[in-house]
């Protein structure tokens, strides 16, 4: 048996003698269905700043431009299908080996292999589709794309009029990042902590 072929051998029987499994999904899983990752070379980072929720909210050109790049598909989500990698998630949680699926991604692709909703948390919301930011009430691209290209048009929540936004929205969370050495996210962090993180966590919640 060769190195690869044992490694997947003891894959299988660890996933088949535990009693509960934890699936932790980022941008790997995706790539194998066209979407690239946003770091990489050649990714969404690479290309475009990325506009921050205080600029969305603040300003209508950020809005527009935000718009603009959801729709000419800089994501690379449209079309996008589950590949092997999601059906083998999926298949986990069907047989009852996963409860939930954890995910760092935004495309909605795990849903779309036939997890239900709730079966997966989205660590940073879903860019499938756009909610309000006051009210969150749920509003699919099509008819917001629609309006945007032929006219121009800025969605706006017809229940509150509040702002329409493509769901990987911050909603007004904080940002810490607590971390020995610099990220390269540490400019869009609301607070940095370049220290031990246990020592760190220990003294913010008074554990000894």
């Amino acid at each position: 048996m060769t190195d690869d072929k044992w490694r997947i051998s003891e894959l299988r029987r660890l996933i088949e003698t535990c009693t509960r499994a934890v699936v932790f999904t980022g941008a790997g899983i995706s790539t194998e269905s066209g979407i690239p990752d946003f770091r990489s070379p050649g990714g969404v980072w690479t290309k475009y700043t990325p506009i921050l929720f205080e600029d969305f909210t603040s300003s209508e050109d950020a809005r527009r431009e935000s718009w603009r790049r959801k729709f000419d598909d800089s994501y690379g989500f449209e079309g996008a299908e589950p590949n092997r990698g999601h059906r083998a998630v999926e298949k986990l949680f069907r047989i009852g080996k996963v409860s939930a699926v954890v995910t760092q991604n935004t495309d909605g692709l795990h849903q779309k292999s036939g997890i239900p909703e709730k079966g997966v948390i989205e660590l940073h919301g879903n860019n499938t589709y756009a909610a309000c930011l006051d009210c969150g009430s749920r509003y699919e691209l099509g008819p917001i794309k629609k309006a945007f290209v032929s006219e121009g048009a800025l969605p706006i929540c017809d229940g509150c009029g509040g702002l329409v936004k493509g769901a990987a929205a911050k909603k007004g969370a904080g940002l810490v990042i607590l971390n020995r050495d610099p990220t390269n996210l540490d400019s869009f962090a609301d607070l940095v902590l370049n220290m031990e993180i246990g020592s760190t966590l220990g003294d913010a919640m008074g554990i000894n």
